[in-house]
């Protein structure tokens, strides 16, 4: 569910992204990071692999190095790690208590046609979930109760195997352990158990007599699930007598599966002695003390009847005093004090914060009913954190959508004055066409109008043309006779032509006949003398 909350989270991101200029999304992402804060940095990168935009800015313009990762992206959510990544150490905490370079990575894709074009980025410190797991009012066992991940079956990265730690064991400071601890090493007599950064992906859970899987987490791996409660327990990487539960599953996103375990030291576990062999024990003394005083009283004194019970009555009365005081009281009181717990839960306005001082807590079935009920207020104190948690980003959702809606109400107010725009516009138009239809009626009838005098007047003109191509008939007919005259007349042209020159030529021999005559006789009258 927490893994879906996060997937969750960044699906509803994509919608508020500027998809168009992708460095143009910090505002959004810080925004989403304050309503997911598991997240220690949120991040998107565009088709390169190029960091553009992210809640932690001296990774701005950085190529994020998981090439292997980012080849799994591909049109579905990819779930990264745990894996080691300096840059999870450097950019710091985000909800966990403990933190380190161990990482948990999302990778929600966003397609367009098909196509993968950016990649949003969402960076968990592994030990988020080592505090989701191990909730420390929780623990019915607070001494050596554990809950921890270890790999069952790596797919994405096959270096890990199985059994190998994937959270942060609750003994892996001072903080929870009364003595040894992974940090400063935990002594066996098969060697020492010791860890040099973290549990994750450094400690195996195998028996250190054996090297093998613990039967706890080797049987869970075989099962999908295991639960051992019997004597003597199983070893854990302690090698101490355990007994535990563990279960398999598969984080959406994650192509690998996990295993979870949940164990306790057999020692603890089996401590509990039932308030009723108590109460039995002090009842026992008590009347075992009334038999032997009034036995004695009897037998080595001279007191009368009458005395000996009246001592021996004394005694029933100091007794009761005494096992009310020293039994049935303490039970009572137990019993009273979760009562104000629960009463003050109950009255005063759901304050969760109340728990029972696990100081005065017995080991019996006051002190189960005790434990069960920090458990059952812490698991309530985190379900109702989860649910104003919820309840926070549904009333930022709903403002959001509100506000969406005022700008809907606003772009529709403006479509609603355009469309009353638009029709009056209609309106004017249909008159317009009105107008056109009756102007193009008339124009039919003045056309039809038009047309039959126009019909009329071809007619005429028709008849006119057939009397003018007669006309041009009988005028090509003059015209070829004409033609035929004129061809006639040119011959006789070419006739008198030719007299003519014939008449020229003869007066030309004429002349020059003359002229020689005239030379002659003017010859002969100089001759002559000058007389004739």
């Amino acid at each position: 569910m927490w893994t879906e909350n996060h997937w969750d989270h960044l699906s509803s991101l994509v919608s508020l992204l500027n998809l168009q200029q992708l460095d143009a999304n910090q505002a959004a992402l810080l925004q989403k990071r304050q309503v997911a804060p598991d997240f220690s940095e949120i991040f998107i990168l565009d088709a390169n692999h190029q960091i553009v935009a992210s809640t932690y800015a001296n990774r701005v313009g950085d190529i994020h190095d998981q090439r292997t990762a980012l080849a799994a992206v591909q049109n579905k959510p990819f779930l990264h790690g745990p894996y080691v990544d300096p840059i999870t150490l450097k950019i710091g905490a985000s909800t966990s208590k403990f933190h380190d370079e161990v990482t948990l990575m999302f990778y929600f894709p966003i397609i367009e046609q098909g196509e993968v074009i950016a990649i949003i980025g969402g960076r968990v410190p592994n030990d988020v979930l080592g505090d989701l797991i191990q909730r420390e009012a929780g623990h019915i066992y607070p001494e050596s109760g554990d809950n921890y991940l270890f790999m069952v079956n790596s797919v994405f990265d096959r270096n890990i195997k199985q059994g190998t730690a994937l959270s942060r064991s609750r003994f892996e400071d001072n903080t929870f352990s009364h003595g040894e601890n992974l940090k400063t090493g935990i002594n066996t007599g098969f060697g020492t158990v010791k860890i040099k950064r973290h549990t994750e992906l450094e400690i195996r859970f195998t028996d250190p007599a054996t090297g093998e899987l613990h039967p706890g987490v080797r049987e869970t791996i075989n099962n999908g699930q295991n639960l051992f409660v019997t004597y003597p327990g199983y070893s854990d990487y302690r090698h101490i007598p355990v007994i535990g539960k563990g279960v398999t599953f598969q984080l959406p996103g994650s192509p690998d599966t996990w295993g979870m375990m949940c164990e306790g030291d057999l020692e603890e576990v089996y401590r509990r002695r039932s308030i009723n062999i108590a109460l039995m024990k002090l009842y026992l003394v008590m009347v075992t003390s009334i038999v032997v005083i009034h036995s004695s009283i009897s037998e080595y004194t001279d007191f009368s009847s009458m005395t000996v019970n009246s001592i021996t009555g004394v005694c029933v009365l100091l007794s009761t005093y005494i096992f009310s005081m020293l039994g049935t009281n303490k039970v009572s009181k137990r019993l009273n004090g979760m009562t104000r717990v629960l009463r003050t839960i109950a009255e005063g306005e759901g304050n969760l914060t109340q728990r029972l001082d696990p100081r005065y807590i017995k080991h019996d079935e006051t002190g189960d009913m005790s434990r069960w009920i920090n458990s059952f207020i812490d698991n309530l104190d985190g379900i109702v954190g989860q649910v104003i948690h919820a309840s926070g980003n549904v009333k930022k959702t709903n403002e959001l959508m509100l506000q969406r809606n005022e700008e809907a109400h606003h772009s529709s107010h403006q479509v609603h004055e355009s469309m009353v725009q638009m029709q009056g516009m209609i309106e004017t138009q249909r008159d317009v066409i009105l107008h056109a239809s009756n102007t193009a009626e008339d124009m039919k009838l003045t056309m039809a109008e038009v047309v039959e005098t126009a019909k009329k007047d071809y007619e005429d003109a028709r008849e006119g043309t057939y009397a003018i191509r007669e006309i041009v008939d009988s005028t090509a007919k003059s015209v070829q006779s004409i033609d035929a005259r004129m061809s006639e007349i040119g011959n006789i042209t070419n006739v008198i032509t030719e007299i003519t020159n014939q008449t020229n030529l003869l007066a030309l021999n004429a002349a020059i006949e003359a002229a020689r005559l005239w030379g002659t006789w003017a010859w002969i009258f100089c001759c002559c003398g000058g007389s004739t």
